[in-house]
């Protein structure tokens, strides 16, 4: 009986640091946070790499708060950024959107690789003027171009 629960025990202690690990592996990520108006958002994406054979980068959006407002999603590396590669109205409370990987050739050169966080930018709902404030991703993602 003793070795039926050790290795029982053994069995789950494996299986949680499976869990663990594959929840550790997700994509770069803001965590819920707080802009002006009582809003609170988060912005993630599926991966922290997108290599040369991937053409779309998933980012999706996520309220804990009723109220509705309008965003942008944007890119930046450590110097520049591309704004916006996909506007929207948050409605509902979760939206993924499928965001093609040549958005970033802007500033992503040729043959090259780079890391970027991505930037949610908050506003009044159907008013692009009344900005809210911006949730950024507290890690980053890695794209490939390759020409």
């Amino acid at each position: 009986m003793k070795k039926v629960s050790l290795a029982s025990l053994i069995l789950l202690l494996c299986f949680s640091v499976f869990v663990t690990a594959v929840s550790a592996a997700s994509g770069a990520d803001s965590g819920f946070q707080s802009v002006n108006n009582g809003h609170t958002a988060r912005v993630y994406t599926d991966s922290t790499y997108y290599g040369v054979s991937d053409n779309w980068i998933n980012v999706t959006v996520e309220k804990s708060t009723s109220a509705a407002f309008s965003y942008e999603i944007c890119f930046m590396n450590s110097t520049q950024m591309t704004c916006p590669v996909k506007t929207g109205d948050m409605t509902s409370s979760s939206k993924t959107h499928k965001i093609d990987k040549s958005s970033l050739y802007s500033i992503l050169p040729s043959h090259s690789q780079g890391s970027f966080t991505v930037m949610l930018k908050v506003f009044k709902k159907g008013d692009y003027w009344t900005w809210y404030g911006d949730i950024m991703t507290k890690n980053t993602f890695t794209a490939v171009r390759p020409v």
